[in-house]
């Protein structure tokens, strides 16, 4: 594993994966929280809410390739449509659901994600 490569790849189940991808489709919405600190959230959800925004950054900004980035914008912050992101990477299905299952899987360690 080269310096870049500190996140791991752990399986995930469907409950997981529902968790994980709610916490990529809020990524911008939780920056906003992180960035802002409303009086109302306490200290343990502002923890929470830190962990996944810095570690989702730090997971895109570092060990993910310019394939798996534009495939995050595409599915969880632009909420594209199978075929449209297909299209757009040139991939078959089976690889775009391959690599969004692989991308999970590194934001659950990325986040602290606890199963």
């Amino acid at each position: 594993m080269n310096e870049n490569e500190r996140f791991k790849i752990y399986p995930i189940n469907k409950y997981d994966k529902a968790i994980l991808e709610s916490y990529m489709k809020k990524y911008h919405d939780l920056i906003k929280i992180y960035k802002s600190r409303p009086n109302n959230i306490s200290d343990a959800q502002y923890k929470r809410v830190s962990s996944i925004v810095l570690g989702i950054t730090e997971l895109y900004n570092t060990q993910l390739t310019v394939f798996e980035q534009n495939l995050i914008k595409l599915s969880w912050w632009q909420c594209e449509d199978e075929k449209t992101i297909c299209n757009a990477l040139g991939s078959s299905v089976l690889t775009v659901k391959a690599f969004q299952e692989k991308i999970l899987c590194l934001v659950a360690d990325a986040t602290g994600y606890v199963r």
